[in-house]
């Protein structure tokens, strides 16, 4: 067993697994944001990176009733040779709101929650918006997080935690519109 992957690998895996685009862009976009909020907290970027990357792996087999979910991802992982408990812990802690008894607990969980749900927000602000990332702000987004109705999947609890992970809301989404920005891009605007 391999107790750390690289990003080239990560991303292969994830191909192997993943190829509708919406998901993709997600784990890319989830990715970098914890890649960002790795390198502010002094933390081991590249695991964070393909903690984020590799999140959501089992998407494509899940149902929509998302039984199952991280456990899925968790088994792909050692199935395919890698043993990261760090990284299967958050993997698992990123499904508390779908009550399946895992919990969030450290500074790692907290940020791979906040940082894949972020990028619901942001990306679909995006969208909407004509210029698109130019000009795009925390205070902007945080609007946006007041809004219920708007992005009403994303969990906004796990968004305002980030806290817990030591990283004030305002710098997070800083760090989260710069990182997702800069991979626009890749966007379907």
């Amino acid at each position: 067993m391999e107790d750390k992957i690289t990003k080239e690998s990560a991303l292969k895996l994830l191909k192997k697994y993943i190829n509708k685009e919406s998901i993709l862009l997600h784990s890319k976009e989830s990715a970098l944001v914890m890649q960002g909020c790795a390198k502010y907290l002094s933390q081991d970027e590249e695991l964070w990176y393909v903690t984020g990357l590799l999140h959501d792996l089992d998407m494509q087999m899940i149902d929509e009733s998302y039984k199952g979910h991280g456990d899925v991802t968790v088994k792909i992982l050692m199935d395919e040779g890698y043993k990261i408990d760090e990284m299967n812990n958050a993997i698992l802690a990123h499904t508390e709101c779908l009550n399946t008894g895992y919990k969030r607990e450290s500074v790692f969980d907290f940020a791979l929650c906040a940082s894949e749900q972020i990028t619901g927000i942001i990306t679909a602000y995006a969208r909407m918006r004509p210029l698109r990332f130019d000009g795009l702000n925390a205070n902007s987004i945080k609007k946006k997080l007041k809004d219920k109705t708007f992005a009403a999947n994303v969990s906004r609890e796990f968004i305002y935690d980030i806290v817990k992970a030591g990283i004030e809301l305002d710098v997070f989404l800083d760090i989260a519109i710069k990182e997702i920005a800069s991979m626009q891009d890749e966007i379907d605007f």
